[in-house]
């Protein structure tokens, strides 16, 4: 099959899902929500003293490797995408593999420690735009100020225990520690996390309340972003030192 005809049938499958699901609840649920039950899946197998070796197979092989497939075939090998992104993909292909070469010889801790904080971020902005996706499936408008609460949670739910880490050196990958910059290494940091992570949940659960009760709640978004929060929190409690690294393989 080739790929618009491939492409159409996406489209017009999604078109036909049921209101507020993007593909169908038993797809969402099982490919987009449920994939999070990956990363108990790791940490089970972190905790029972599974080698790192395995760990890094088995994640590759089932995510890593169908994850950078799909990130090509949408991006690079998308004659639309290269056409409208052709400038942001020209300098993407010469100046990440550049940048990364570079500090992989001159400071490899500055490396992984910007390299950690982008995944993070990757990860997060992923479940951010997917949120806008169940947003416009359902159909009625949002006010401004929820959107940026749903953000807001998701922008900083992986965030409150591992800030606690990086202030304390007790957050490394492997043999490298994380660094963050100096003046951050103070309790304030945490405190300031921990503040607006506690601050953001409870709005978000106070509004989603005030939705349900008004019969407004967007279930399949909710239902991401609370996995989602739960999750994130979580993995950097799972482990330290020349095992975290493999927690977050989640």
């Amino acid at each position: 099959m080739d790929l618009p005809s491939y492409v159409w049938q996406r489209e017009a499958a999604v078109a036909s899902a049921p209101r507020g699901w993007i593909n169908g609840r038993g797809w969402d649920l099982g490919w987009l929500v449920g994939s999070a039950l990956v990363v108990p899946a790791i940490l089970i197998a972190v905790w029972a003293g599974v080698s790192s070796t395995v760990i890094n197979l088995g994640v590759t092989a089932v995510i890593g490797g169908p994850h950078l497939f799909s990130t090509y075939t949408a991006t690079y090998l998308d004659s639309r995408f290269r056409r409208s992104h052709r400038l942001v993909l020209i300098a993407a292909a010469i100046l990440v593999p550049a940048l990364v070469c570079y500090l992989a010889v001159t400071n490899h801790q500055i490396l992984m420690s910007v390299f950690i904080f982008m995944a993070s971020l990757h990860v997060l902005q992923q479940n951010a735009y997917l949120s806008d996706v169940y947003r416009k499936r359902v159909g009625h408008p949002e006010p401004r100020w929820s959107r940026w609460v749903d953000y807001g949670l998701l922008f900083t739910c992986i965030y409150p225990i591992a800030a606690y880490k990086l202030v304390h050196g007790e957050f490394s990958l492997g043999d490298t520690l994380i660094l963050i910059p100096r003046f951050l290494l103070v309790p304030a940091t945490y405190w300031a996390v921990w503040t607006a992570f506690g601050l953001l949940l409870a709005v978000w659960m106070g509004k989603s309340v005030v939705e349900w009760r008004r019969g407004l709640l967007n279930r399949p978004k909710t239902l991401l972003i609370a996995v989602t929060t739960v999750v994130a929190f979580c993995v950097p409690m799972a482990e330290r030192g020349g095992r975290l690294e493999l927690a977050f393989q989640g």
